[in-house]
């Protein structure tokens, strides 16, 4: 990596790995990075892509369909219900010269209606059959036992976030 860098999320895309976010000795940072995976699965040197909007450290990154999903964690002042839409550069139309930002991060948007519904720092979250999920998490006060989930449009927008309660 370019530096150290703790409580960043990690998401899987079809050509690499994108580190985002995450906290270096001054705190959280905005920084996205990526490596490509060469033929035989080795990682490549890093280079940096779209930064966040706001940073954002220990939150869950997760690739749903064309975007990426960063959501929860924390910034300088603590648990965040934030969540960051990534977009990606898309392969040029035929016959059209190349696109040169295929594949790579090129814009956050944060909507404020796609938030989570509670701050939650340091949760588990992941992607699976189209939804994005937190469980558990700190909200500041201590730690919770609580589900968030739901189900991102093809548009790219969340319409609602569920919730389960666990005693």
């Amino acid at each position: 990596l370019p530096e150290a860098r703790s409580e960043s999320a990690a998401a899987i895309t079809p050509d690499g790995l994108l580190l985002v976010g995450g906290r270096n000795a001054d705190g959280p940072v905005a920084t996205t990075l990526k490596t490509k995976l060469d033929d035989q699965g080795a990682l490549g040197a890093w280079s940096q892509e779209q930064p966040l909007l706001t940073a954002q450290a220990g939150a869950t990154a997760v690739l749903i369909g064309d975007y990426l999903w960063v959501y929860g964690g924390s910034d300088a002042n603590g648990p965040v219900n934030r969540v960051q839409r990534g977009t990606f550069g898309l392969e040029a139309a035929e016959g059209l010269p190349a696109n040169p930002d295929e594949g790579k991060l090129i814009r956050w948007d944060v909507n404020d209606r796609a938030n989570l519904p509670a701050a939650r720092a340091n949760a588990s979250g992941w992607g699976a059959n189209g939804a994005i999920y937190l469980v558990g998490g700190n909200d500041g006060s201590g730690p919770k036992t609580e589900m968030y989930w739901a189900v991102p449009t093809t548009a790219g927008d969340v319409p609602e976030w569920k919730h389960l309660g666990w005693l």
